[in-house]
């Protein structure tokens, strides 16, 4: 059997399957693509745990408490880490490096320009097939994002549920332990360090909604030394601007 690291995986994924073809989710037309985004996510669990077979120090890297931004939705917070991270006193979670944030085996340093170009096609690919996506939460390859990007490898992630309309599997990640997830991030957080940043290490910046109730996996993870960022909105203004957008 191919060893996808952690097991813990398969549940969710088989959730997420079974209500995607129970609900008809993804037409026809799309279905190709949605193929494609399952199996990018499979093989870079799949080269990731070759690496960490190859390279067992991977999980020796010491992480710095890290700086958390503690969000609702809407309130700003993109901005803010993005602020932030122009200030170079973090290591930044570059949207590409954690959309394919496995090295390809066998590829010079790891396949980083293959794995910046995959990322740029999907990137053009989402504001072609959904333009008004910019408005909302504007991606761009080479720009920090959510670590939530790195939690859809776990499948416990909220957000591949509404990606893909499967409300089934959205009640079993609702229902379902996210110590895995956690668990996971950690190991990627310190891979990537490996990858980018193991000379010359800093805090990683961390923002993503997925944390808010989710605070002592965090404090699990990383101690009680990090810093917490909860920006605020009015709570009107926020469902106001959820649904606008």
């Amino acid at each position: 059997m191919a060893d996808f690291g952690p097991e813990d995986f398969r549940e969710g994924l088989e959730a997420l399957i079974s209500s995607i073809n129970f609900n008809e989710s993804v037409s026809d037309a799309r279905w190709d693509d949605a193929r494609e985004f399952l199996l990018r996510l499979l093989k870079n669990r799949l080269w990731f745990a070759k690496d960490l077979a190859d390279h067992p120090e991977i999980l020796d890297q010491k992480l710095l408490p890290p700086v958390t931004i503690l969000p609702l939705p809407r309130t700003g917070s993109t901005k803010l880490q993005r602020m932030l991270d122009a200030s170079n006193m973090f290591q930044p979670l570059l949207y590409w490096r954690m959309f394919m944030f496995a090295r390809i085996p066998g590829s010079k340093d790891g396949g980083a320009a293959e794995r910046l170009q995959e990322t740029k096609n999907y990137e053009k690919w989402l504001y072609t097939v959904c333009p008004d996506y910019i408005k909302g939460h504007p991606i761009f390859a080479e720009v920090p994002d959510e670590e939530q990007i790195l939690n859809r490898f776990t499948f416990r992630a909220p957000i591949l549920t509404t990606m893909f309309y499967a409300p089934e599997a959205a009640r079993w990640v609702g229902q379902s332990d996210p110590t895995p997830m956690y668990r996971y991030l950690l190991m990627q957080l310190k891979y990537l360090q490996w990858q980018f940043h193991r000379d010359n290490f800093r805090p990683w910046l961390l923002k993503s909604p997925t944390n808010v109730g989710n605070e002592s996996h965090l404090i699990d993870l990383f101690g009680r030394d990090q810093k917490i960022i909860c920006p605020h909105q009015d709570q009107v203004n926020i469902v106001c601007s959820i649904v606008r957008t």
